[in-house]
């Protein structure tokens, strides 16, 4: 019980500083989470292009089989791009539908790569889906542009000026 499941935590901890193995900083997740939520496709974009999803350094091992791991990683990604999008103003029951219509699609996958083509999918869809949704409270086109501007600039300061001139 619960002195073997102690037992075995331990001998895991052992391991993995036996072979330096370390989870990925919480800080690139959230980033990535909160593009998504933000509507922020061209930041998703990018990280995507990283391929850091499948990029089996900074991933946890939660299966010995590296398909069946990749699965479950992109089960708890689909699973928190969810609760990410819903914080961010979707509806509940369309985050839940998505997540678990992706979550069936991953189940179907035979490859690293199709997992990884749906990951991708599934992040840009939820995205689009944000950037609509933040559109919706949005009047005019000046406005709308400048919501734009200022979530695909975040990382850097942003003057009046510089959003009169865009728009």
């Amino acid at each position: 019980g619960l002195v073997m499941l102690k037992n075995q935590w331990s001998k895991k901890e052992i391991e993995d500083s036996e072979y330096a193995i370390h989870h990925r900083a919480l800080s690139e997740e959230y980033s990535f989470f909160e593009a998504v939520k933000d509507g922020n496709i061209e930041a998703v974009s990018k990280n995507l292009k990283e391929e850091a999803f499948t990029n089996p350094e900074g991933m946890g091992i939660l299966s010995k089989n590296p398909l069946t791991n990749l699965k479950y990683h992109f089960v708890v990604t689909a699973a928190l791009i969810s609760r990410y999008c819903i914080e961010g103003g979707m509806e509940h029951e369309t985050a839940y539908s998505l997540s678990d219509l992706y979550i069936q699609k991953a189940d179907i996958c035979t490859s690293a790569s199709q997992i990884s083509q749906l990951h991708a999918e599934m992040s840009v869809d939820y995205a689009q889906r944000m950037k609509k949704i933040r559109k919706k409270q949005i009047f005019s086109k000046q406005i709308t542009k400048c919501v734009d501007y200022i979530y695909n600039n975040l990382h850097k300061r942003i003057f009046i000026s510089e959003l009169a001139q865009y728009t």
